[in-house]
């Protein structure tokens, strides 16, 4: 038994520094969109053509040829940011708190896989929305198509599904502990 428990806090702080490393990366990867809009917001008749050529695409693969198409794509771009980032600090907690405890299962991180599943179905529902509204605002021009994002809600439903089994899992191993 004292082997799975090294073998669960070597595990988990691993995942600790995976997950620490994830969110420093998206992070400093949210720091393009931020000075973009800040640029673009200092100078607002500012062109693409300024870039040199550099050729941007949205995350649907469309290249994106005027300065609107790219500001609305930025605001898309830390939307979705910020929900990832959520859902990554609240990994970097149940890491944690495996790491220090060695008790996986347990209501605090059943509680925050719920969370996560929550997360996923709001970032599915969120993310397209929040392309066409700020394609509509700053490029109403052009037609948008966004689509729910099916993957992120099948996630949120196996996160969900993971956290009944980890709520169960605390349940056993508080009437284990209480049995001993």
């Amino acid at each position: 038994m004292n082997a799975i428990k090294q073998r669960i806090k070597k595990s988990s702080k691993i995942m600790v520094i995976i997950t620490l490393v994830l969110c420093i990366s998206l992070i400093v990867g949210l720091c393009v969109p931020v000075t973009f809009l800040i640029w673009h917001a200092i100078a607002p008749n500012a062109d693409l053509s300024s870039l040199n050529g550099i050729s941007f695409y949205s995350s649907a693969g469309q290249l994106m040829t005027t300065t609107n198409e790219l500001v609305a794509e930025m605001y898309t771009i830390l939307v979705s940011g910020v929900l990832i980032l959520f859902v990554l600090f609240l990994a970097l907690r149940i890491f944690q708190s495996i790491s220090k405890d060695v008790i996986p299962f347990s209501q605090d991180n059943a509680k925050r896989l719920k969370e996560i599943a929550i997360v996923l179905v709001v970032y599915a529902i969120v993310q397209p929305i929040a392309r066409a509204c700020f394609y509509s605002i700053f490029n109403p021009e052009m037609v948008i198509r966004s689509s729910f994002n099916v993957v992120s809600i099948i996630l949120a439903f196996i996160f969900f599904f993971i956290s009944v089994l980890f709520a169960y899992g605390a349940e056993l191993q508080r009437l284990s502990d209480e049995t001993l």
